[in-house]
């Protein structure tokens, strides 16, 4: 196996090992932090609100919907030997892993607890 279809089946394990902290997280995490968000983001009220609709089963099939793809690009970039579907992929995370930063940075970390 060459190292361009090891690092191509990396990716799915890798999203999904993010994702799974994030099934299991995102309840507890909207619950607990909902109140403080909404009083220092005020005009982000409906987003959160939105958000905390979202419950661990909703939030599992987005995943897999998203599993789905990641799964799909990087089969057919294996198959073609086309790698732009996987550069495709790991933007979008890239860019996920990215909001994440931000969404740390402007939170900050003593709202974010557990």
């Amino acid at each position: 196996m060459s190292d361009f279809i090891i690092i191509i089946f990396l990716f799915p394990i890798f999203f999904m090992i993010h994702e799974f902290e994030e099934i299991i997280m995102i309840q507890k995490w909207i619950n607990h932090n909902q109140i403080k968000l909404t009083q220092r983001f005020p005009h982000l009220y409906p987003i959160i609100k939105k958000a905390s609709k979202i419950d661990t089963h909703k939030f599992s099939i987005i995943v897999a919907e998203e599993f789905i793809i990641v799964s799909t690009c990087c089969t057919i970039s294996i198959y073609t030997g086309q790698i732009i579907y996987w550069y495709c992929c790991l933007a979008a995370f890239s860019l996920h892993l990215l909001i994440h930063l931000l969404q740390f940075i402007i939170c900050q970390k003593n709202i974010l607890q557990l």
